[in-house]
């Protein structure tokens, strides 16, 4: 040995291990906000009663589902950054707001979601970026993974 740490994991495992953690923490989030959304609604906007205080609490239990997607996609977007790729990170998340928006557009136009339009296109833009990023990390880190395997393979630093 020589006093060197041997590298745990490929670049591919690290970005598993952190959307793992992302969900850790942003699925109790989610469920929170879902959960709780009449109580908190309640004692923050004390004058809101009926049909305005129903609509809030809908409204919250819509966008719950974001603190995941939002989560992950910020993850996803640090680690293109980490890897070098944050034209990727942004060019995943002009696409997830360019689907964002026309959904947003249909949904007016020939749906009478009303304001609850803008929540389903926001959790749709949110898991586009996701997933257009995570094929990008995906992309990346596997080529990482393959030229780290080749130099170790090809110098002798993994014997």
């Amino acid at each position: 040995r020589s006093g060197k740490r041997k590298k745990r994991g490929g670049v591919l495992s690290k970005i598993f291990f952190s959307f793992g953690v992302t969900l850790a923490v942003s699925l109790p989030s989610a469920l929170g906000l879902y959960l709780l959304a009449e109580p908190a609604a309640k004692i923050i906007f004390r004058s809101l009663q009926g049909e305005e205080l129903s609509t809030l609490v809908a409204l919250i239990k819509s966008f719950s589902i974001s603190a995941v997607t939002l989560s992950l996609t910020q993850t996803s977007s640090a680690c293109l950054t980490a890897q070098g790729k944050p034209f990727c990170s942004a060019l995943a998340t002009s696409i997830g707001v360019t689907v964002k928006t026309l959904v947003y557009v249909l949904l007016l136009k020939y749906t009478d979601l009303g304001v609850f339009a803008l929540a389903h296109a926001t959790n749709l833009c949110y898991l586009v970026a996701f997933f257009i990023g995570l094929l990008y990390n995906i992309r990346i880190a596997v080529k990482a993974d393959k030229g780290a395997k080749a130099y170790d393979n090809h110098s002798g630093a993994g014997r």
